[in-house]
């Protein structure tokens, strides 16, 4: 995780030579003070003596589940990760997916990570351009959770896969808005060691 923050702060380094302009030095600005807190977030958490036992709740109302084969998933409501229609992270998401990402590190080393984006039923409206279908949007916003972990969070990119459900594997109905916010997730699946294409069924219900 150090090597990857280092590089990330060599990169910026050397962007800082060639951006020109008052409005490209004050975006530069907010993206190394946005490292810069990461990486002192990373640095709190790994300071803290102990993390969540596995089975129980994280901030930011991530549940963890135990499933058979030694399986867990992590339930990540999409409302706390996302703006309805976007697949940007919000503030706050940012840092319960540090909390996820330690208490993965610790109580979960070597496993490998599949991030499962859904959506509701609802077809996309304002973003329609960009996410043509709620394939579309489960899948980018899964990708997005993803290099956050794989980034700032330092998990193995190896070790990792994305699976979309786009509206097709709802938890429970979707008659209701209290359904359909339960059905606007991320899941992480948390898998003893690496898997490949033939365990390709992680990411369901």
């Amino acid at each position: 995780m150090g090597m990857r923050l280092i590089v990330v702060g060599v990169g910026m380094a050397l962007l800082a030579g060639t951006l020109v302009g008052c409005g490209r030095s004050s975006r530069l600005r907010r993206m190394q003070e946005e490292n810069a807190w990461l990486q002192e977030r990373i640095r709190e958490l790994e300071r803290e003596p102990r993390t969540p036992s596995p089975g129980g709740k994280l901030d930011g109302g991530i549940e963890i589940v135990a499933l058979q084969g030694g399986m867990w998933r992590m339930d990540i409501p999409g409302d706390v990760l996302f703006k309805a229609g976007s697949a940007d992270l919000r503030e706050k998401a940012k840092r319960s997916l540090l909390t996820a990402v330690q208490t993965i590190r610790k109580e979960y080393p070597g496993y490998h990570v599949r991030v499962a984006g859904h959506t509701d039923s609802d077809p996309v409206v304002k973003a329609r351009l960009r996410y043509p279908t709620n394939w579309e949007l489960s899948a980018t916003r899964a990708i997005t959770v993803l290099k956050f972990l794989v980034g700032p969070g330092g998990l193995d990119e190896a070790n990792t896969s994305v699976v979309a459900w786009g509206k097709n594997n709802p938890r429970v109905s979707n008659a209701t808005t209290a359904g359909k916010a339960k059905n606007r997730r991320v899941e992480l699946y948390l898998t003893p060691g690496k898997v490949g294409v033939s365990r390709g069924s992680v990411g369901g219900k």
